[in-house]
């Protein structure tokens, strides 16, 4: 997500809404980790409303399955600053955010309503899912 004010949630666990758009991927210190990107986010009991913002796909979102483009998922979280070297490197860069931990996930609207296939059980096969979907090379290409 980018943001040129610092958004009220920041570190706080709230409740986040959102829209599924696709999956993606960041490289990590064990490998890559998969993420989720949500757009039209409301979160906290004001509903805040954020544009786009990224997501690590943990237990609690791998549960509900495959998603599609267009799913309404609920969780709660925590908002996080990223990315500070890329920002220390690109001053002009608005801060970028990503929703850190969720948990308690929901698939509160699907699009249609027709079971979500599993997801593999290891995070390098879903990368590989990832990229056989055809999604972006990973989330740091939209930054």
């Amino acid at each position: 997500m980018h943001q040129t004010n610092v958004p009220p949630h920041l570190s706080k666990r709230v409740r986040f809404r959102g829209t599924f758009q696709r999956y993606g991927w960041q490289p990590g210190k064990r490998g890559d980790e998969p993420m989720l990107l949500l757009d039209a986010v409301t979160a906290g009991k004001k509903q805040t409303e954020l544009t786009a913002v990224w997501c690590q796909l943990t237990r609690s979102l791998w549960e509900l399955g495959e998603l599609k483009t267009g799913d309404v998922i609920q969780f709660t979280g925590r908002l996080v600053a990223v990315d500070k070297y890329q920002l220390a490197q690109h001053p002009g860069l608005p801060t970028c955010y990503q929703v850190r931990l969720p948990l308690q996930a929901q698939l509160v609207a699907p699009i249609d309503q027709l079971r979500r296939r599993p997801l593999p059980l290891d995070k390098l096969d879903i990368v590989a899912l990832i990229i056989s979907r055809g999604d972006a090379p990973s989330r740091a290409a939209f930054w």
